[in-house]
């Protein structure tokens, strides 16, 4: 009994190092990464802009996700703003994606209007469709206070599945 006792102990061990090395070489990966492909930061205000919402919305967003709003940093880094975006794994999908991606990634998001623009430039339909399409999961979408919010790449997508 007390071999198979040992035995199992060794193995649990041997998997507990594997699982430590496969960490370590993800996180230098992670890190050679990050160290060619610097993470902006935004203030308040670039935040703003962004997402294109009023200051209160903007702070009460903030607030959702830093319990002391009175201490709140000045700059937010990226991936915190990806994260409050709903991207799911932020650092992987920096790392991940091409310049591209990133590039798409520091964007402004659209608006329901200025994405609707871009998606489908001639169409007639009322915006109760794209609503309809929101709860559905349809089109992929952020949503920000009661604001929904669009990344341009998902707009150049629908675009060209529309053709």
């Amino acid at each position: 009994m007390k071999h198979s006792d040992s035995r199992s102990g060794e193995c649990a061990a041997r998997h507990k190092k594997e699982a430590a090395i496969e960490t370590a070489k993800l996180l230098r990966s992670y890190a050679r990464a990050l160290s060619r492909h610097t993470l902006r930061s935004f203030t308040q205000e670039e935040l703003r802009q962004r997402w294109r919402l009023g200051p209160d919305t903007v702070r009460a967003i903030l607030a959702s996700v830093y319990p002391n709003v009175s201490t709140l940093p000045k700059s937010f880094e990226l991936l915190e703003v990806l994260s409050i975006d709903g991207v799911n794994d932020a650092i992987r999908e920096w790392v991940d994606t091409t310049d591209l991606g990133r590039a798409i990634f520091c964007a402004d998001l659209l608006t329901m209007d200025e994405w609707r623009e871009t998606v489908i430039r001639e169409t007639k339909l009322d915006a109760s469709h794209y609503y309809r399409a929101l709860k559905t999961g349809k089109h992929p979408s952020i949503r920000l206070g009661k604001s929904y919010r669009f990344r341009p790449a998902h707009a150049v997508h629908e675009r060209k599945n529309q053709k």
